[in-house]
């Protein structure tokens, strides 16, 4: 899923809510052979907006059937600039993952400047069930943010 480009409107919004990226009959992404491609799930770069919201989603069913070394990145925010811009990554679920990759794997990830009169909010987001990287190699991260912000803005 990735939103960018241009938007319309006194209050442009992009909503990311909601989705099953795999489910227990049908997985998101499967490998059938070594690869070292990376692999995003959900992106949104509209700096424009003054609502991003990727919340309760639902990632499960990346299967590797040999081991591969590209990256994982399940969530990834970078456009959320706009004044009064309130950007939320809520409720989302990582249910079962047996990730078998030498690369990287990070789970959520923001990076952008929070304006004066912005807000960003992180929170509730959970593994279910497990998570396995059998693979050595790269590192594993839940949230990582290169985010600023300015007097004003206001981080949860």
């Amino acid at each position: 899923v990735n939103t960018s480009g241009a938007m319309t409107g006194t209050t442009p919004s992009v909503n990311i809510n909601t989705n099953s990226l795999g489910t227990s009959a049908r997985d998101f992404m499967t490998y059938a052979v070594a690869n070292s491609g990376a692999l995003t799930g959900i992106t949104s770069s509209n700096t424009v907006a003054t609502v991003n919201n990727i919340n309760g989603n639902d990632f499960r069913g990346i299967v590797y059937s040999t081991a591969g070394s590209g990256s994982n990145t399940y969530i990834n925010l970078t456009g959320a600039t706009a004044a009064n811009n309130f950007a939320s990554i809520s409720n989302n679920t990582f249910t079962n993952l047996n990730v078998n990759t030498t690369g990287s794997v990070t789970f959520i990830s923001n990076s952008y400047t929070v304006a004066a009169t912005g807000s960003q909010t992180i929170n509730a987001n959970s593994i279910v069930t497990a998570f396995n990287k059998p693979s050595a190699g790269g590192t594993i991260t839940l949230d990582t943010s290169s985010s600023s912000s300015v007097a004003g803005a206001v981080i949860n």
